[in-house]
């Protein structure tokens, strides 16, 4: 449940709040984010072109518009 200050900035009704706690949760470093590999799985064993090693920094309205992307349909 939003605080009456997230109501009152606007962050609650467009899941700002939530995206940026993503957002600010993916920036920093993590021993168990940053040790993702992937080496067995099929379909990105594929995709020599990604260097999974470098991270690309999103904003929240960024992570949440390809959240509703990959949940569509």
């Amino acid at each position: 449940m939003a605080a009456h200050t997230e109501l009152d900035a606007g962050k609650a009704a467009n899941k700002q709040l939530f995206w940026e706690g993503v957002q600010e949760a993916f920036e920093v470093h993590n021993k168990v984010y940053d040790n993702l590999h992937f080496g067995d799985d099929e379909i990105l064993s594929e995709l020599l072109h990604i260097d999974f090693t470098k991270i690309v920094p999103h904003d929240w309205k960024k992570l949440w518009a390809r959240w509703k992307h990959l949940n569509a349909g």
